[in-house]
């Protein structure tokens, strides 16, 4: 079994590949740039803040949509995102991106609420 810090380190090599991925698709938004670098600095400096953030913004309030592919809570106003996050880029984009685009962006978001979920397991 991974430890904690083996675990973290997964979580921030999959979040870059997405952060990457994503710069296809919603690099021409300005935030991008920011989310970009800010997720990079912190996973170079302070390491579990990623997941925590991750934790705290995406997989609390959307897990449930997110493991079901319910697109809902990028199509509906009453799901805000009030980090102003990926989420809320993605809201902006999302009816404007293909289908391909979009089963990228749920798989990497399933294998980062699975990642997170076993950094909190195993803090």
């Amino acid at each position: 079994m991974a430890s904690h810090e083996g675990m973290i380190a997964m979580f921030n090599n999959k979040l870059m590949d997405f952060v990457d991925d994503l710069g296809g698709v919603i690099g021409h938004v300005p935030e991008y740039k920011l989310i970009a670098t800010s997720a990079k600095f912190l996973a170079k400096f302070q390491e579990a803040q990623n997941q925590s953030v991750f934790d705290r913004y995406v997989a609390q309030p959307y897990g449930d949509f997110i493991r079901s592919k319910d697109e809902a809570f990028f199509l509906e106003e009453q799901y805000t995102d009030v980090s102003g996050g990926v989420v809320s880029l993605l809201k902006g984009v999302w009816r404007s991106i293909g289908d391909e685009d979009k089963e990228a962006i749920w798989a990497h978001l399933h294998i980062l609420l699975v990642l997170s979920e076993r950094c909190k397991a195993l803090a």
